[in-house]
């Protein structure tokens, strides 16, 4: 793309602004009411000052922004929920387009499905799927956009029963580069279908998802613990016995969190009544937790709990690895030693919030059954998610922080091999170890699909977006004609 001057942008804003005239999207730029709160992201770093943002209400609306964006030169970034780490949407001088005035969202009962626009956050589908008794692979914070996570893979509390949030996507709505308006499914256009569940900011912007639902018949238990960190011994050996166990009910993530917390934090799920919750959990809940705020509760509350943990405005970032079991001990001391270390070293670091390295624990079998060459996600395997949740203070230490985040991951995944070598467990070599969501773009495109799946992503960027419009995500090289 041309450098950007502020003649494009106060052309294309003028058209812009022509073009809406008589329709409900609205253009805003600096000075405008709503602009600063158009670019407020998750993550504190992820700011860009747009030199314009469209909040968009129609798949047209967006088509008409892509061409005139495009006519001026002028680089563009698509907002869905604002919580990824990275700055994918972002842009700095270019014209963002806004998708959140786009979130209705729409039950059909009897088909077991729902369909909401592309700027909905998954609390905006769990409210109104939890008044009919249903439920859906979402967000395990509701306050994160569907898009941002859907198109990226998806992994929820209800994954050991009915997979990840792409296995449940039925059909999505996308406006291409060119600005066509294409539905993309396993009956129409499905190879886009397969870039998208994956890489799908790569390709378009999805303005409507379609899922697939399931039914919920009665409450589910779920909460959080808080353990001292003194007791990761045996923590870690009931995480260990936790993935000995064949239970589709059970899921939980456990992470340890430094300073002020300094302990672990356990977020507990079961898909069942409280007796058998409590039976099943009962080493946990045995370890007098600090905090415990387990209890039977609507599946719409459960991806609420985490909320205030996380609330936006902090800088931070995200890294990935996986793990198999078992666990170790003396690597869990080595990684909370490594979290500690970051922390020290971190000026002004009174008042910061924890930093965490979070292991999910689910039955994955459900994840396992999807062919590995289904689609471009490229991580199904015995293999489970680690995630490394850094956040600070100065923007000074921006490459420290970067530095700190590829050390430990790199510690994961060499105790990833390290442990299939010395215990073997089925692991996929075609599985890249690495979930594309948590890993903020600091991992080359070719660590989250794998070489097996870039030339063919690659023919697809080809073929959907030549000109490579959408950049600001994983970069997907032109295949060479």
């Amino acid at each position: 793309m041309p450098a950007l001057t502020q003649t494009p942008i106060r052309a294309a804003t003028t058209e812009l602004e022509d073009a809406f005239a008589l329709r409900a999207s609205t253009v805003l730029t600096p000075g405008s009411s709503e602009y600063e709160s158009s670019l407020k992201r998750w993550a504190l770093q992820a700011e860009k000052p747009a030199g314009a943002v469209v909040k968009v209400k129609s798949a047209e609306d967006v088509a008409t922004t892509l061409q005139l964006a495009q006519k001026h030169g002028i680089e563009i970034a698509v907002l869905g929920g604002g919580h990824g780490t990275n700055a994918a949407s972002s842009t700095d001088g270019g014209i963002l387009i806004d998708l959140t005035p786009m979130n209705k969202v729409t039950v059909d009962v009897e088909k077991k499905t729902a369909t909401a626009g592309g700027g909905a956050r998954w609390e905006d589908i769990d409210l109104p799927l939890g008044q009919v008794g249903l439920a859906t692979v979402g967000g395990r914070v509701n306050n994160t956009g569907i898009g941002g996570l859907t198109l990226g893979g998806g992994y929820g509390w209800l994954s050991s029963k009915h997979g990840m949030v792409i296995d449940n996507l039925l059909s999505a709505e996308l406006v291409l580069a060119d600005g066509r308006i294409v539905k993309a499914s396993t009956q129409k256009n499905s190879d886009l279908f397969w870039a998208i569940r994956g890489a799908g900011q790569c390709f378009g912007v999805a303005t409507q998802f379609t899922y697939q639902v399931h039914g919920l018949d009665y409450p589910v238990w779920a909460g959080q613990l808080i353990i001292k960190e003194g007791k990761y011994e045996p923590v870690v050996a009931f995480i260990n016995e936790f993935l000995q166990k064949v239970n589709r009910e059970a899921s939980m993530t456990c992470a340890f969190a430094t300073a002020p917390i300094a302990g672990f934090i356990c977020s507990l799920f079961y898909d069942g009544p409280q007796d058998k919750a409590e039976q099943f959990y009962a080493p946990l809940l045995a370890l007098e937790p600090v905090t415990n705020t387990t209890r039977v509760m609507p599946y719409c509350e459960v991806n609420s709990m985490t909320n205030k943990q996380v609330p936006w405005g902090s800088n931070r970032i995200l890294r990935s690895s996986s793990f198999v079991p078992p666990l170790k001990t003396e690597f869990m001391a080595t990684i909370m030693q490594e979290l500690r270390d970051y922390r020290a070293n971190l000026t002004n670091n009174a008042d910061l919030p924890p930093s965490t390295c979070l292991f999910e624990l689910t039955d994955n079998r459900e994840l396992q059954r999807v062919p590995h060459d289904a689609m471009s996600f490229a991580n199904r395997g015995p293999q489970l998610n680690v995630m490394l949740f850094l956040q600070w203070g100065s923007r000074e230490q921006d490459g420290f922080v970067r530095d700190t985040a590829n050390k430990i991951a790199h510690m994961c995944d060499d105790e990833l091999q390290r442990t299939v070598r010395e215990y073997g467990s089925g692991y996929n070599p075609r599985a890249v170890g690495q979930y594309g969501n948590y890993d903020g773009l600091l991992a080359p495109a070719k660590d989250i699909f794998g070489e097996d799946k870039m030339g063919k992503l690659s023919i697809l960027k080809t073929k959907y977006d030549p000109n490579n419009v959408f950049h600001t995500s994983y970069a997907i090289s032109i295949a060479k004609s």
